[in-house]
């Protein structure tokens, strides 16, 4: 997995399998915790305008980013997007890990790197 800085992501606290409430969409088909990590900056490569489907959440296990190496539950929504490239536009798709309707960070589906 790819270094990053501690200000790139959340680090999960609380317990192990409760991820918390699962996120709903709003009126508009988004979810807003999906709409603030965009605009907080925590993931500059997805972009409203390039989204093409969000996935319906589902709950996966991670041990990513912790010290102890102790797995949290997550709710996850996959992100399928338009991905400009210097070799013209790629589908791309990853998924938002969310804790208590709060992006914790964002990996690539194939990968499982780090969306920057």
């Amino acid at each position: 997995m790819a270094a990053v800085a501690d200000d790139e992501v959340i680090k999960p606290k609380g317990v192990l399998n409760d991820p918390g409430p699962k996120p709903e969409l709003n009126k508009q088909g988004e979810y807003d915790c999906i709409l603030k990590s965009m605009e907080t900056g925590q993931v500059t490569e997805i972009r409203p305008k390039n989204i093409q489907k969000l996935h319906p959440p589902r709950k996966r296990t991670s041990s990513a980013f912790t010290t102890d190496g102790r797995s949290f539950v997550y709710w996850t929504i996959q992100v399928d997007y338009k991905l400009d490239t210097v070799f013209g536009n790629e589908n791309a798709s990853a998924s938002a890990y969310i804790r208590n309707q709060q992006v914790h960070f964002w990996l690539y589906e194939g990968s499982g790197e780090l969306v920057p």
